[in-house]
Formats: C-alpha cells, structure tokens, sequence
C-alpha cells in the first residue's frame, strides 16, 4: 500500500476499498502524505537553519577601510592641482 501510495496510486487505493470503509481510507491516505510531508518541511528547514549560520560564520568580513587615501590617490590628485 506505501508504493501505491508514493507512486500516486492514490485514485485507485480509494477505488479499491469498499463503500462503508472508503472515507476512513481516504482520511487515512491524506494523513500519510500530509505526515510525510511535514518531515520533509521539517528537515528542509533545520537544512537552511544550519546553512545559514554555516554562512554567517564562514564568510569574512572586509576590512575596515582607513580614512588616508592610498599612495595613488594621493599621486592623482597632487598632479591635477599643481
């Protein structure tokens, strides 16, 4: 029934059940899939929780930048005033 059921079975699980049995079925096939899909919400979020903080401590942070103008900046602008 599991391989029926995450191969999209889904219509013909239904079908086969009988009439007095069919919407517990159904109720039952729906809480399956909504269960499995919330694990697989639940690992996709712990994924990008620990992706995140792996980014934000792996990832360096540029320097300060000093408020001298570096050698050539300095060259550049003595030559256009004299």
């Amino acid at each position: 029934m599991a391989k029926e059921l995450t191969g999209g079975a889904y219509p013909e699980l239904l079908a086969q059940a009988s009439t007095g049995t069919r919407s517990a079925v159904g109720h039952l096939l729906r809480s399956a899939y909504a269960s499995g899909l919330d694990g697989v919400f639940l690992l996709s979020g712990i994924v990008a929780v620990v992706a995140g903080g792996a980014v934000l401590g792996l990832v360096r942070h540029a320097p300060a930048r000093s408020e001298q103008p570096s050698a050539p900046d300095t060259v550049a602008a003595e030559g256009l005033h004299g």
